[in-house]
């Protein structure tokens, strides 16, 4: 695919340009080939050098020889020497080309012609980066921000012909490359591999002569050159703390929070910065983050927030947000807040990114649902907490929590001992059976946070996507409670525990927790916000009428699954069955074939002396009752029944390493299969990602999509068939997902076959007409587990692979406190 079609933003293409762009990219295509892996930005270098005339020095046909040349003009002739600084940071990585290769590339390259680079460098060099970026992925080590944030920004910024900028964390330089002409720039970029693209973009963007761009730290040597400075714009590592890191961070733990503190004093009297933040940095609790947002808040500093949801940034699949601080703000005494879920567009088949203009427009416009104005004193009563989504709900109608329900103060465990330890996981998700069985809770160890219960009450979990209502009756043996869970009694007679505990799980509840969660891994919310939910409240009388109606509803509705499942059963029995039964079909073809070897005439034999019977009338009895039973399980269906597997914490990577190993052993020479686990994954839950599962389920899932992929998909026996299983983080607003992707090169499903097929009991696939997708029974164990089936076979999504089963899981967290600080 050519490289103009897969980055958009590129200028028209022309077919000078079209013609550098094949020549580039078989350039990359011939370092894919050698052992190590290659620097494919050497491409970009090595088509600048072919643009200033360098190449034309280079007149060797020998590898040792051309590094010797290309060297020798850089250093001798002074036409070169700008490009000096470019080259000895891309120099270790020509070293390190194959000989052959080095030709080979050289070749392709010297034959550029040099009047269209003149005109197309830029443009060349912004889309290879790009597409290196997304063919290297993770492993690549440089992560590029998205091209439509990067203009965004700077279209935020609206910065003045001559305007200084100071841009620490500067990766790959793009704000230097997109901010307008005859601006200052000043970059600091600390890995090498970045600092060295960023240079070649520079140059290529004829940007390097206005540009400071210095290969150093930006947390040790803040502010280099000692300035002040009209913007102040970067993108921190989100995971980067520095309170251990360096004495200038005083008590800032992380690098967004140490930006924003250093960034005030080094901006010009009408100075803005511009930061990229995650969510903790607007809501975390801990003391300078706090103090921060309170004294940007306070000094009337901070002139908006954005949001952006998860899945737009190269490097990270978290929700992320833009900060803008002013020295010459318009609107004192008040905040704009703005929703940018809406100003997306789809880039790509699996990807979507952010609709700059859009944005900008809703930025620009008097009034819309996107943008909120909030003063200062709302701010205030919001503790500070800058979440957009806190600003957006409509004000619900009802009676708070804190009306109704009063906290219980349980005591801590002073010492080692044992006791019935209750986490999130044993809270209720029905609201229909909503008591606490303590026998099913386990006495362990109790952790040193445990708090313990010795009367009833209200159960509430405050971390993840629900609040799991649950009533515990106290019946003389206490509990023990984890951090995310508190308790609550209820305030005098003047609501139902039944109608609470449904009332809690409504929509309109879910909205407004929506509202006052925090956290970007795994979001929670405080008792003090919790408090604040209200909840309609009717007369008890209503109440009981609701919830008996509300029962009624439920029962009917399971009446009626009865009766639809009634209609459908022994399809598992038939993808069990089928086999056996074609075994059967063909011994009996044997045992005919058999029988006219022994004799013309068997046909007519009779079975004894006293029966007419022959052998052909008994043939085709076991033939009439072999297509007896076929048609009997083609034509009742029945269900793997998953809900007799208990649920338990499985820690999902070392499931799959087991699981992958296992099959490695025995199918290891058949395909290639490999896992991949996303560094996010092992990033945010070092104490491991645990999922509410069954291991015996998720084997039968699994084997379910193995085994159609070996049977279905791996027919062919020139082909080389690849399976692969990745397992990536799945974020939203209010809970995290194991997304579990299982993907393979085989024959594609049928076409017309569609998600329906896939989870219709009983369904069918390919030629032969045999069930055995197990589609039905995949959906039902992922249903069980409380998540999510899709299927992908659309090559534009899938390819490399033809097939991609995509499950999304709820992750409960790590066991223990300390993952949920």
């Amino acid at each position: 695919m050519m490289l103009t079609k897969r980055f958009p933003f590129m200028q028209s293409p022309t077919a000078s340009y079209s013609l550098i762009e094949s020549k580039a990219y078989k350039a990359i295509e011939i370092l894919k080939g050698q052992a190590n892996k290659p620097n494919y930005h050497l491409v970009g270098l090595l088509l600048l050098l072919q643009k200033e005339n360098v190449l034309d020095q280079v007149t060797s046909q020998e590898p040792a020889f051309i590094i010797y040349e290309l060297r020798e003009a850089m250093y001798f002739f002074d036409q070169f020497k700008h490009l000096i600084p470019v080259y000895e940071a891309f120099s270790d990585s020509l070293l390190e080309i194959e000989p052959r290769r080095l030709v080979q590339v050289f070749e392709v390259i010297k034959s550029t012609d040099k009047s269209s680079l003149d005109i197309f460098l830029k443009d060349v060099i912004e889309n290879l980066v790009y597409h290196i970026s997304k063919l290297e992925g993770r492993l690549g080590g440089v992560f590029l921000q998205p091209v439509e944030l990067t203009k965004f920004i700077c279209a935020l910024a609206d910065l003045k012909e001559g305007a200084s900028v100071y841009n620490p964390f500067a990766g790959a330089a793009s704000f230097g490359v997109h901010f307008g002409e005859n601006i200052e720039y000043t970059g600091q970029e600390i890995n090498r591999s970045s600092w060295a693209i960023g240079l070649l973009r520079l140059i290529a963007s004829n940007k390097f002569e206005q540009a400071d761009f210095i290969l150093g730290d930006s947390i040790i040597e803040w502010n280099p050159l000692g300035r002040k400075f009209d913007l102040i714009v970067g993108n921190p590592p989100f995971n980067l703390r520095v309170d251990q890191y360096n004495h200038k961070a005083d008590s800032i733990s992380d690098a967004t929070s140490f930006f924003l503190k250093e960034c005030l004093k080094d901006l010009t009297t009408n100075g803005k910065a511009i930061v990229v933040a995650p969510n903790s940095t607007l809501s975390n609790n801990g003391k300078d983050n706090k103090s921060l947002r309170r004294f940007l808040v306070n000094e009337d500093l901070l002139e908006t927030v954005i949001s952006f949801p998860g899945g737009l940034l190269n490097n990270t699949g978290i929700p992320f947000n833009i900060l803008v601080i002013n020295n010459a703000k318009k609107q004192r005494g008040r905040v704009l807040f703005v929703d940018a879920g809406n100003s997306l567009f789809e880039a790509s088949t699996k990807q979507k990114a952010i609709d700059a203009q859009r944005l900008l427009s809703v930025l620009q416009g008097e009034s819309s649902s996107e943008i909120k104005i909030v003063t200062q004193e709302e701010i205030f009563s919001n503790d500070f907490n800058l979440m957009v989504q806190r600003y957006f709900t409509k004000e619900s109608s009802g009676v708070a929590l804190g009306n109704i329900l009063k906290p219980v103060k349980g005591s801590k465990v002073s010492q080692a001992t044992e006791g019935k330890y209750v986490r999130i996981k044993d809270l209720s998700n029905d609201t229909h059976d909503f008591i606490l069985d303590t026998s099913t809770i386990e006495t362990v160890s109790l952790p040193k946070y445990a708090v313990k219960l010795e009367k009833s009450a209200i159960l509430l979990a405050v971390r993840w996507k629900s609040l799991k209502p649950t009533h515990f009756v106290y019946k003389g043996e206490p509990i023990f409670l984890s951090p995310d869970i508190l308790p609550f009694e209820v305030k005098g007679k003047m609501i139902d525990i039944a109608y609470l505990c449904s009332v809690l799980a409504s929509e309109d509840v879910m909205t407004q927790l929506d509202r006052y969660r925090t956290g970007a891994t795994v979001p929670y919310i405080t008792r003090l916000d919790l408090l604040k939910v209200k909840v309609d409240l009717p007369d008890l009388e209503t109440q009981r009428v609701i919830i008996t109606s509300e029962a009624s509803r439920l029962l009917e509705e399971e009446r009626k699954a009865i009766r639809n499942r009634a209609y459908e059963e022994l399809a598992s029995i038939k993808h069990s069955m089928g086999k056996p039964l074609l075994n059967l079909n063909s011994g009996v073809r044997n045992i005919e074939a058999a029988l006219s070897k022994i004799s013309i005439d068997w046909e007519s034999f009779k079975l004894s002396s006293k029966t007419e019977y022959t052998l052909r009338d008994a043939i085709n009895s076991l033939y009439s009752n072999l297509d007896l039973l076929s048609n009997l399980l083609r034509n009742n269906k029945h269900e793997l029944d998953v809900n007799t597997y208990a649920l338990n914490q499985v820690e999902a990577i070392s499931f799959f390493r087991r699981y992958v190993g296992d099959l490695k052993a025995v199918d290891g020479e058949k395909y290639q299969l490999s896992l991949d686990v996303s560094p996010d994954l092992e990033t945010e839950f070092k104490g491991g990602v645990y999922i509410h599962a069954n291991e015996e389920l998720l084997k039968i899932a699994l084997n379910n999509i193995v085994d159609n992929a070996q049977r279905h998909g791996f027919t062919r026996k020139d082909q080389d068939y690849k399976l692969e299983i990745r397992l990536n983080l799945h974020l939203n607003r209010s809970y995290a997902n194991l997304d579990i992707e299982v993907a393979n090169n085989g024959e594609p499903f049928p076409e017309g076959f569609s998600w329906t097929n896939l989870i219709r009991k009983g369904a069918t696939a390919g030629p032969t007409g045999n069930s055995g997708i197990g589609g039905h029974d995949i959906d039902a164990i992922v249903t069980r587990l409380d998540g999510r089936l899709e299927l992908y076979t659309h090559p534009y999504i899938t390819a490399p692979f033809t097939t991609i089963y995509k499950i999304y899981i709820p992750i409960i967290g790590s066991d223990g406190y300390q993952q949920y600080e």
